[in-house]
C-alpha cells in the first residue's frame, strides 16, 4: 500500500437484457474497485427504449455494487447522450469537461449509494 492507499482490485459488473431469440438487446458493463462502482458502459436498443429497462439495469447495478460494499457509483455522459436519464436516476454532476468532443461536453455524473 503506497501511502496508505488499499491495492487496486477490480470486479467486472455486467448486466444484459435478451430478447426471445438470445439477442442481446440492453446492457451495463463496467466494474467495482475502492469500494465504488464505475459504469463504462449501458445501451439499450433504439426499439425498447424509455421501457424503463435502462432504469432497471442500473438499479441492478447498484444493488450488486452495495452487495460488493460499494459506496457510490460514477459513470461519464454528454447532453447528447444520457444527461437527463442520470439526473432522474438521483445522480449529480460532479464535473463538466467542454469541447469532448469539440463543441460538446463531457459530464461526471456520481450517486453515493452509502449515506
Amino acid at each position: 500500500m503506497a501511502q496508505g492507499v488499499p491495492p487496486l482490485t477490480d470486479t467486472p459488473l455486467s448486466i444484459f437484457k435478451y430478447d426471445d431469440h438470445r439477442n442481446v438487446v440492453a446492457g451495463l458493463v463496467g466494474y467495482t474497485f475502492w469500494n465504488w462502482l464505475y459504469v463504462d458502459y449501458l445501451w439499450v436498443a433504439a426499439a425498447i427504449r424509455k421501457t424503463g429497462l435502462g432504469r432497471a439495469l442500473m438499479e441492478a447495478a447498484e444493488e450488486e455494487a452495495e452487495k460488493r460494499g460499494c459506496i457510490g457509483v460514477y459513470l461519464w455522459t454528454h447532453p447528447f447522450s444520457a444527461s437527463t436519464f442520470c439526473s432522474q436516476l438521483g445522480y449529480q454532476k460532479f464535473v463538466v469537461i467542454d469541447d469532448l468532443p469539440i463543441g460538446h461536453k463531457c459530464i461526471g455524473f456520481m450517486k453515493r449509494l452509502v449515506s
